[in-house]
Formats: structure tokens, sequence, C-alpha cells
């Protein structure tokens, strides 16, 4: 429970030990375990600049374009990814190999609760319940 609150409070997003910084650092380590191949050595390139600086660069926007329906895009314009590098990472593995893809997908989601128990944001949280927002 601690950890759900955690990942998906806004009072615990922000920071070098925030929620967002949980979820980039397991996407980078996921995506490094998966993709070490040297056939996805451009594209981890891309989805490592992209999690640095938060910018898709256009490589890596056509390598999602290659993998993402545009009629669904318009639909699902108006919703917030909580979890783009989840998003991102997922299609940029599906553009060179959807085996990859999905068990990227798989390992970020049974890791998000480990991952946020090392943080120490869990620990603020476990000493500080009231700032929950």
């Amino acid at each position: 429970m601690v950890a759900y609150t955690y990942m998906n409070s806004k009072a615990f997003e922000a920071g070098p030990d925030g929620s967002i910084a949980a979820r980039t650092t397991l996407a980078q380590k996921a995506f490094n375990d998966i993709a070490s191949a040297p056939k996805f050595d451009e594209i981890r390139g891309e989805y490592q600049q992209y999690l640095s600086t938060g910018i898709i660069s256009p490589l890596l926007q056509t390598s999602l374009d290659s993998v993402r329906d545009p009629l669904s895009l318009e639909a699902d314009g108006a919703q917030v990814d909580r979890e783009p590098m989840l998003t991102v990472g997922r299609d940029a593995l599906l553009s060179v190999s959807p085996p990859e893809a999905q068990l990227f997908g798989t390992i970020f989601g049974q890791m998000r609760v480990p991952m946020a128990l090392k943080y120490k944001g869990v620990c603020t949280l476990l000493n500080h319940p009231q700032h929950v927002v």
C-alpha cells in the first residue's frame, strides 16, 4: 500500500527521490537489460537521451510512429500518460523486436513496487503520512 501511494501521489512525484525518478531508473535498467544486443544500440542510445532530457528525437519519433496507430493516437490525445518512460520504451522496442517489447512491459510492471521500496520517498511517506495529498 505504501509503495502504491508513493508511486501515485502527486506529493511524491518530484525530486531525486520522487516516483518519477524511481520510474525512470527502473525504465533505464529494464531497457538496458533487455536490449543489450547490438541490434538495439541505436534505439538504446535514443531512449537513454529521451530519459535524460525528456525530449523525443526525430529518430526515436520515427520508431514510435512506425508502431503506433494514428487513429488511436487521435482518440487518446486527451489522456495524460502517467508513465511515458514505459510507453516510449515499450514502443521503441516494439519497432525492433516485439518479444523484447513485451518483456520490457512485464518487467517494468513487476518491478514497480520493489523499485518504489528502494527509493527514499517511501521512507518519507512512512515517517510522515500526513503529507499524502
